[in-house]
């Protein structure tokens, strides 16, 4: 709410915030469930978080556009969170999916209300916290990036229905 009151001098701004990116986020979900995405998954969500992270940069540095930017960041989770589930499938070791799945939705709740914590008691300006977002989410990007150079990939399992 602290972005919304900056843009425009009142809470309630906060609230257009929080429709529009609740509103790309229907509008992915709806895009992801008559289009499902295709490709390897993991590739799929490295890009879409690259992609989230620089619309949240993008958010913070053009106040003026934060309401369609956020309802980008909205449509880019939807799709980012379909494309870590299908990553989740296709990579869980046989027998360990459903704990997979429960572990990584742990730690999505977990990492937000942190987040969430950090940004309330750091007192720093919306612009401030959406920076460290994107970076945040820059440096995750990174990781994986990297990982995925120099790791061991393990094979995917055949998607069930075709495609991610």
């Amino acid at each position: 709410m602290r972005f919304g009151a900056e843009l425009h001098g009142s809470a309630a701004a906060g609230a257009a915030l929080t429709v529009a990116y609740g509103a790309g986020s229907l509008v992915g979900s709806a895009f992801v469930t008559v289009w499902p995405l295709t490709g390897e998954p993991e590739t799929l969500a490295v890009r879409l978080f690259g992609a989230m992270a620089v619309a949240t940069a993008l958010c913070a540095f053009a106040p003026g556009y934060a309401v369609a930017g956020f309802a980008v960041l909205g449509l880019l989770n939807a799709t980012s969170f379909t494309a870590t589930l299908a990553a989740r499938g296709a990579y869980a070791p046989d027998g360990a999916q459903a704990q997979v799945f429960v572990t990584s939705a742990g730690l999505k709740v977990a990492m937000a209300a942190a987040g969430a914590a950090l940004a309330g008691a750091a007192g720093a300006s919306g612009g401030v916290l959406l920076l460290g977002a994107a970076a945040a989410t820059g440096l995750g990007v990174a990781a994986a990036w990297v990982d995925r150079r120099v790791g061991v990939r393990p094979a995917a399992r055949p998607a069930a229905g075709g495609g991610h």
